[in-house]
């Protein structure tokens, strides 16, 4: 056990916010390096085991204490929740609690895409009809496929929740993942931890959009579709405005 405050990790974290029929449901996906480093010492410690029940109780107290910070008791909801949970909030470890080595940039490429995608999928829905939506989804609980017809209101409010406030960020980096420390640690960390840190190298660059959008899709959304030559953006038309982007007209 590392008790040392000073010890530093690397985490990339990713909120969803829906479940797979759409309703609201907020959670984390945490990426967490191998092992944290000691500043004082120069020294990386890596490690393959994390204990899950600690963590819960953890993340438990953190959240609360925010809650508690800002909303106060809320008719003693902190309170009840401390006691309804006496062996923290849920986190998922997967099958086991051995972190996964070999499947990183496999997890990530599942990550993006699972966070790229709308929570309710244009193809997903298979009828429109007298105000009513039918469309489908894989339930977690029978792994098979289930439909749902709600009407379009219902439909509407469904995907509209899950519209994250402007200028929020989806994916937030911390700890030596962060740009700043990453820069500032990471010649350190490659002279004792060896190739480590190229794994970091790759979570820490930031894709163009381009990329992003090729690496989901599996197309370069600037490639034109007849000769295959790199597109540049010229205009931007609003029906409404007409052209807001014009690279041949002066400001």
């Amino acid at each position: 056990k590392f008790r040392c405050k000073s010890l530093k990790i690397a985490t990339i974290v990713f909120i969803h916010t829906n479940e797979r029929e759409g309703s609201y449901n907020p959670h984390l996906h945490i990426i967490l390096g191998e092992g944290a480093f000691q500043p004082n010492k120069s020294q990386w410690i890596r490690f393959t085991f994390l204990h899950y029940a600690p963590l819960r109780l953890l993340w438990q107290k953190h959240l609360l204490e925010c809650i508690n910070t800002e909303f106060g008791e809320l008719n003693g909801l902190v309170n009840r929740l401390w006691s309804e949970y006496p062996e923290g909030f849920y986190a998922h470890p997967g099958n086991n609690e051995k972190v996964p080595t070999k499947h990183d940039q496999g997890l990530l490429r599942y990550l993006t895409k699972y966070l790229a995608s709308p929570p309710i999928g244009v193809s997903r829905i298979t009828a429109y009809d007298k105000g009513q939506v039918t469309y489908y989804y894989k339930s977690h609980r029978t792994k098979g496929i289930k439909y749902e017809c709600v009407d379009v209101e219902v439909f509407i409010g469904r995907v509209v929740q899950h519209i994250l406030p402007k200028g929020f960020q989806r994916v937030r980096y911390y700890g030596l993942q962060a740009t700043a420390s990453f820069k500032k640690w990471s010649e350190v960390i490659a002279r004792v931890a060896g190739d480590l840190v190229d794994a970091m190298v790759s979570y820490v660059n930031r894709l163009r959009y381009a990329d992003c959008f090729e690496e989901v899709a599996g197309r370069n959304p600037l490639a034109c579709q007849y000769c295959g030559v790199q597109m540049e953006l010229t205009r931007l038309f609003h029906p409404l405005k007409g052209f807001f982007y014009d690279i041949f007209t002066p400001d």
